[in-house]
């Protein structure tokens, strides 16, 4: 019973639509049916092509006035789940599991960008796409503010761990240089005198990762006051001891760097970075203390 009133439902619908189909055309005149022939045919040789050239990435440029290809960005951020933000406006969140964002079809030009996280210190800097390119910034280290630390007095600390005895070749432009500290990966060495940090590259392949164009050699910064010690927290960002600061700065020098103050008005200072716990010991007026955890594993 039940599925012949389905069945019986069904037939009066379809009745009813093609009663309507047939009086529609009934009241239309040859010629309407032909504009309205044309003018599909119109609307599809319109929008196919715009179809094709969106699908391969191609905009309007609205400060240029033309038609031009789509770049990206590409983040890789430490810790995971940061907001990404472009010109101000928030984008999407770094992924839970891998800590990336692939951000697409942007036009050509210069981006402000910020990547944020509660309770961390945020991460700003200019890029630029450009057509048909992924600009990337895969070494993002956000650092957190309220670092907790604890004193300890019966933990032995070899605060010349940091200091690198490796040896190698040093460049002639490096001999007045009498300091310097080898990256983790054995890659890169921070050169160093009383105010200024080099970074010189102990290979002659280029550094994709920070778009370098094929230079061994490149100045990192300069400081008003002393430089004490300089150390790597990893393979793309330095520990720097300075006046009565330990700050920590990237070593990307595309716009300017982002160098934070860590831990200020310290007297008599020295650090030692344990790579293994991500933690760093501080000797502050013969006392030694340890901080939280900086990194994330």
């Amino acid at each position: 019973i039940y599925l012949g009133v389905i069945v019986k439902l069904f037939d009066t619908i379809k009745n009813f639509g093609l009663k309507i189909k047939i009086w529609y055309i009934k009241i239309m005149t040859q010629r309407e049916r032909w504009i309205l022939l044309f003018s599909l045919i119109f609307l599809f040789i319109l929008i196919t092509p715009c179809m094709i050239l969106y699908s391969q990435g191609y905009r309007f440029d609205f400060q240029t006035k033309k038609l031009t290809q789509t770049g990206a960005f590409y983040f890789k951020v430490s810790p995971k789940k940061a907001k990404v933000y472009l010109n101000g406006e928030f984008k999407e969140e770094t992924s839970s599991f891998s800590g990336t964002a692939f951000l697409e079809n942007l036009t050509p030009g210069r981006y402000f960008i910020e990547i944020k996280k509660p309770g961390y210190y945020p991460w700003r800097k200019n890029l630029e796409i450009k057509e048909k390119q992924v600009t990337c910034a895969e070494n993002i280290v956000l650092i957190p503010k309220n670092i907790e630390f604890k004193e300890v007095n019966s933990l032995k600390v070899n605060f010349s761990q940091n200091i690198s005895t490796t040896t190698f070749p040093t460049p002639p432009e490096f001999f007045n240089f009498k300091k310097f500290s080898l990256s983790p990966d054995k890659e890169k060495v921070a050169f160093y005198n009383l105010y200024e940090v080099w970074i010189y590259f102990l290979n002659k392949k280029c550094e994709e990762k920070l778009e370098r164009e094929c230079e061994r050699k490149f100045f990192l910064t300069r400081f008003s006051k002393k430089i004490k010690k300089v150390a790597w927290l990893d393979d793309y960002h330095l520990i720097i001891s300075v006046g009565d600061k330990i700050k920590i700065t990237e070593i990307d020098t595309r716009d300017k760097l982002n160098i934070i103050d860590l831990l200020k008005n310290l007297k008599n200072s020295d650090f030692v970075w344990d790579i293994n716990s991500k933690k760093l010991y501080i000797k502050n007026n013969k006392k030694i203390f340890v901080t939280s955890q900086l990194l994330s594993f």
